[in-house]
């Protein structure tokens, strides 16, 4: 500070003194070559310190593992990996939890879009290993295991998201696009809006669909329902979002009249 930005660097227009403004206020200060303070009113008034970017980083890993503790506590899984480790023999005691390390190793695994072998890179294994030998025990040997982590991940995570939108008392909207990936697959994307209980706009990510066959309005909508049967969120179903594509118009039609015989086999059951 003061930093180049345009947006919060401008020249005073009565006195044609240079000037800093805040981003998060209308407060300025007359930029004379000291920045005392700027940095107060930044700590103060907006609790925005130099230090604010690493800070901020620490604590969402921090809430990113206290996430996946919930997470693999909600889900315990039956291991075996237990009977190899000893913690008698250990140095230093392991407080792992092997259903967190599942989730964090799923959602780095994801995040990264690395590929299911990499957990038999010999590399990673020693690096793990220095870190914690019980880390390395716990984190299976073969990609086919990563697999059905990443599928069991995947259920759960959908099966918390359907009891999340059951909580939903209002309408939930939806918002489809289509593109096609690097492997060239057509994927329709589905997204869910809603407003929470604490009153909050959240969306959450819904499906990625391979579409078969041409992309018209009535082979898309049967995607699309699909996914809002699976979901059973029929009965509250709001708007949708989407282009101004000419198959998006028949899509609409033959949605409204499959959602009009999924609601009467609802409401007659």
């Amino acid at each position: 500070m003061p930093d180049l930005d345009i947006d919060t660097k401008y020249h005073n227009q009565t006195t044609n003194k240079l000037e800093w403004r805040c981003k998060y206020c209308p407060k300025k200060y007359t930029v004379n070559g000291g920045t005392r303070c700027i940095k107060a009113h930044l700590k103060y008034s907006h609790e925005v310190t130099e230090l604010s970017p690493r800070a901020e980083k620490a604590q969402k890993r921090q809430r990113s593992i206290e996430e996946a503790m919930v997470a693999g506590t909600g889900n315990p899984q039956k291991r075996r990996f237990f009977d190899v480790i000893d913690n008698d023999n250990l140095s230093t005691p392991s407080t792992l939890n092997p259903d967190a390390l599942e989730v964090l190793y799923v959602n780095m695994v994801a995040s990264c879009n690395l590929p299911l072998r990499f957990v038999q890179c010999e590399a990673f294994r020693e690096f793990i290993e220095y870190l914690n030998p019980t880390g390395n025990a716990l984190l299976p040997e073969s990609h086919t295991k990563i697999q059905e982590w990443l599928i069991r991940q995947f259920q759960a995570g959908k099966e918390q998201t359907k009891q999340l939108l059951q909580l939903v008392r209002i309408a939930i909207h939806l918002s489809l696009d289509m593109w096609t990936s690097t492997n060239h697959l057509a994927i329709l994307g589905i997204i869910a809006h809603y407003i929470s209980e604490e009153g909050t706009l959240q969306e959450c990510l819904l499906a990625m669909k391979v579409v078969n066959g041409r992309h018209t309005g009535e082979n898309l909508s049967q995607y699309v329902l699909q996914v809002i049967q699976d979901y059973g969120i029929t009965s509250r179903l709001g708007y949708l979002q989407m282009d101004n594509a000419s198959n998006n118009d028949s899509l609409i039609r033959v949605l409204s009249v499959g959602m009009s015989f999924l609601l009467l086999f609802l409401y007659s059951s």
